[in-house]
């Protein structure tokens, strides 16, 4: 989680949660897992993530990390406030047991306070803090598949605000090259009887069964 909130995170959509993962530190897999948000106060709505399976010694990255932040709260407060984040893995086989825990601390602002740059790890040079709100700003977008452009990111992409920073930017860079070769097969839709559509294309469309002979039958592959 991001170390403090207040009103402007809420109007700038800044992301509360930065990063949220399962870690199986068992010799089993762990299978139909949900994941539990709530806080104290109500400062984030309640969510629930649900997971198939975590295999054994493996670590799961959830990739959609979006909460909804409580304005009218934020915009309430006149002084800052603690507030705590309660994290709770369960597995729909027993969902009264809880696997896993987690707790963070967050502090809440007064409305007409300012967080710093501390909490996004930036040195404190302007256009070094610049680069990083406008990746932040790419980043979110790019959460929720929306357009982002990689302008102002030149500090942030060579390290001067962070090295989190500096790895985010190289994602973002990743993700706009891959955009950008998807678009320059747009004319294969066309060419493919419609199966080839950019983003929306299943895995399934390319794969085609083979006859493969079996004692001398016929089957599907």
């Amino acid at each position: 989680m991001t170390t403090k909130l207040n009103l402007a995170s809420f109007q700038n959509s800044v992301p509360a949660l930065l990063e949220l993962a399962v870690v199986n530190g068992t010799s089993l897999p762990l299978t139909e897992l949900e994941i539990r948000l709530s806080s104290e106060p109500a400062f984030v709505k309640p969510r629930v993530w649900n997971l198939d399976t975590v295999g054994p010694g493996e670590t799961y990255h959830l990739p959609d990390l979006d909460v909804r932040l409580d304005g009218p709260l934020l915009s309430r407060l006149t002084e800052a406030e603690p507030a705590t984040l309660r994290f709770e893995l369960r597995s729909g086989k027993q969902p009264e047991t809880v696997l896993a825990e987690r707790e963070s601390t967050v502090e809440l602002l007064a409305r007409n306070q300012w967080g710093g740059i501390g909490r996004l790890g930036v040195k404190t040079r302007t256009d070094h803090v610049r680069s990083a709100l406008k990746a932040n700003a790419a980043l979110h977008a790019a959460r929720m598949h929306k357009p982002f452009s990689m302008s102002g990111l030149e500090a942030t992409s060579e390290g001067y605000a962070g090295d989190r920073w500096a790895r985010e930017t190289q994602c973002l860079k990743a993700l706009l090259d891959r955009d950008h070769r998807l678009e320059d097969c747009a004319s294969l839709s066309d060419s493919s009887a419609g199966i080839w559509q950019g983003h929306f294309v299943g895995i399934n469309a390319f794969v085609f069964p083979k006859l493969v002979i079996w004692n001398s039958n016929f089957s599907l592959r």
